[in-house]
């Protein structure tokens, strides 16, 4: 099909794994009764890594979508 831009798709994919990752990383206890299981330091610094990583190479498969226009 013609117009469909993948990259573009991909990108969008990325970028939202990357906030998910980041929004995991940070989360709050919402009260002390349902206490979910917290993030250890070293887990939290993989999401972080992970998430930025996944960010950036989203925002570069963006760019090459729009530059290919």
């Amino acid at each position: 099909m013609r117009g469909i831009n993948y990259l573009a798709g991909f990108g969008t994919i990325f970028i939202f794994i990357g906030i998910f990752c980041y929004k995991a990383a940070f989360q709050k206890r919402p009260s002390r009764e349902n206490d979910p299981i917290p993030v250890r330091k070293q887990e939290k610094m993989i999401l972080i890594l992970a998430g930025s990583l996944s960010m950036l190479f989203g925002g570069f498969l963006m760019y090459m979508a729009i530059s290919r226009i």
